[in-house]
């Protein structure tokens, strides 16, 4: 039964799992071999080093100002559709810059800049459309992780074929794939196919009914508490309207001859509807004018088959609506049910699933400086922030000068490089596809400690080859360990940050955790990296790096058990004082 829930969530979504393939599809002609092409470009291994240091600094930079941006302005589709574009035009300027040094660190520079908050972006914009199922990230993200593997390889082949010039043509033709998706997705007709096996039901339903020539229907929408009430009606007249917590009257006026729907049924296509109505475009449709009394207008004029759908109410139950009333809205053939605390039932008869009511639009924003001082101030925040900055260094350091050692020192083949790169994948599928169960069972904080465990085993194992007779094709079951170490700590990690966030500023978190594990500690990761390999010794800096690791740990698990006391102390004193 686990089996068949598990594989339900996972058929669902599909336009997600597309837009991370295709996104991570580019990211994999990129990042895998930039160092590889600027060495074609003949340029010294210092300038190669400089360049690719100031890469994560840049990105560190520009993911949180980019994602600011996105989210005070609300333009988080432009962003990524503009930074799309420019990072094309400017790695395919890469091809007639030829060996000019300035140019090609002017145009890397400004790639670094433009391209890393898609990613964050593309994050934020996920899991608010996953809503409720944001624990089923990773089996969304498994997809991405899937298409860098697979397409960085074969990427590999044509290269080598043919010449280093066919990379920035390669990484256009994956980014213009993934700019047509993700705006055809953006489009009304990439909207109705998310929703095409429900609306499907919903048309079969409203045809299969014999219609009359009035075209109105009156529902009526009361709270569990009203069948008690409606029970005593008859003893009770005089009452009953202050009894009622929500009795609201909606009245839809369709074009003409059309078809009166029971209440019975609109539930149950309700009930199919549920789980696809949390699109991003379709919430927009919705227009909140007092929280007391509410007015939904369709957008569609009388052409179309439900025209209208108006909620109105008493003046005597105005007074008590408040934030946990439950409204039902019939526009455009499909059911919008919004209810922020508690499910409510129509006719009294079905229960319908609970799905918060949005109400961000009428909160008032943090400012910047509001957001940074909370950060700052949140000591919990500030470790998980350091510890994420460590783990981020510890992964540039195992990137960037693993294979240097490997091939420096035991002699390895280019061929027995690229072979570690499925490896290192192949354990990121079945954390990423499970996230949902690790997220549940396993919790964000253990992830995390398995994360950090996972990348000193696999520091610690890189030492056996002290010993000159271990071959270097040893190092391919060691790094199956990076799937463990990446896919926990990036699946606990994006879930932790969204939690963290301010109503409002979920792509700004994202921003800042994107730009620290891919920014700031790669960042770190290279100068110290470069420093200790070359005036001390690759095991130095491998030992160096798991002892750091070891640190971090150690902190982030102490915090958290302090932490956890300190909430349970807390609540015991609340009750406490409940209880005098």
């Amino acid at each position: 039964m686990g089996g068949e829930s598990i594989l339900n969530s996972f058929k669902k979504h599909t336009n997600i799992k597309l837009l991370y393939f295709f996104l991570f599809s580019s990211l994999s002609t990129f990042y895998p071999f930039i160092t590889i092409y600027l060495n074609s470009k003949e340029l010294k291994p210092s300038i190669i080093g400089i360049i690719t240091c100031l890469l994560p600094f840049l990105s560190f930079l520009s993911s949180p100002f980019w994602t600011n941006i996105s989210d005070r302005f609300g333009i988080q589709k432009k962003i990524i559709i503009i930074n799309s574009v420019l990072s094309m035009i400017l790695f395919l300027l890469l091809i007639p810059a030829g060996n000019n040094i300035i140019a090609i660190f002017i145009l890397i520079g400004l790639f670094s800049f433009v391209s890393p908050p898609i990613c964050p972006i593309i994050d934020s914009l996920v899991l608010k459309e996953l809503g409720e199922d944001s624990k089923l990230y990773g089996q969304q993200r498994l997809f991405g992780a899937v298409s860098y593997g697979l397409i960085a390889f074969f990427t590999g082949i044509i290269i080598n074929h043919y010449s280093m010039n066919f990379l920035p043509v390669i990484y256009a033709f994956w980014i213009i794939v993934f700019l047509v998706f993700y705006i055809f997705n953006q489009t009304k007709y990439g909207s109705k196919l998310k929703l095409t096996n429900s609306l499907n039901s919903f048309k079969k339903l409203i045809n299969e009914k014999t219609i009359g020539s009035s075209g109105e229907i009156e529902i009526d929408i009361i709270t569990p508490g009203d069948n008690n009430n409606n029970n005593n009606n008859n003893n009770n007249n005089n009452n009953n309207n202050e009894k009622l917590s929500l009795k609201e009257k909606m009245m839809v006026k369709s074009k003409s001859n059309s078809n009166i729907i029971s209440s019975n049924d609109i539930v149950q296509s309700n009930e199919n509807l549920i789980d696809n109505e949390r699109d991003d475009q379709l919430e927009q449709d919705m227009e909140m004018e007092e929280i007391g009394s509410l007015v939904f207008s369709s957008n569609n004029n009388s052409s179309q088959d439900f025209g209208e759908a108006i909620l109105s109410s008493s003046s005597s139950q105005n007074n008590e609506i408040n934030n946990n009333d439950n409204v039902v809205l019939l526009k455009d053939g499909a059911d919008f049910i919004k209810n922020n605390k508690e499910s409510i039932t129509i006719g009294g008869d079905c229960d319908v699933e609970e799905i918060p009511i949005d109400l961000d639009n009428i909160e008032e924003k943090l400012t910047n400086g509001q957001v940074m001082i909370n950060i700052i101030k949140n000591p919990q925040v500030m470790i998980f922030f350091f510890v994420m900055v460590i783990c981020g260094m510890t992964s540039n350091i195992i990137g960037n000068f693993l294979f240097l050692f490997l091939k420096d020192q035991k002699n390895a083949s280019n061929f027995l490089l690229g072979s570690t790169l499925p490896f290192t994948v192949v354990m990121e599928l079945p954390f990423f596809f499970f996230g949902k169960q690790l997220l549940e069972k396993v919790g964000v904080t253990k992830m995390i400690i398995i994360g950090h465990s996972a990348y000193i085993i696999r520091l610690c194992l890189y030492n056996i080859f002290v010993i000159d007779s271990i071959s270097p094709w040893f190092v391919l079951p060691i790094e199956v360990l990076h799937g463990i170490s990446f896919a926990t700590l990036w699946g606990a990690g994006v879930e932790h940050s969204s939690k963290m966030a301010p109503k409002g500023y979920e792509a700004f978190y994202q921003g800042i955790f994107s730009g620290i594990y891919c920014g700031l500690g790669p960042g770190i990761g290279s100068i110290v990296g470069g420093f200790l390999y070359q005036h001390k010794s690759a095991f130095f800096l491998f030992r160096f790096t798991a002892i750091i690791t070891i640190i971090s740990l150690v902190v982030f698990t102490l915090s958290q058990i302090f932490y956890s006391k300190k909430q349970q102390s807390n609540k015991s004193g609340i009750i406490s004082q409940s209880h005098f």
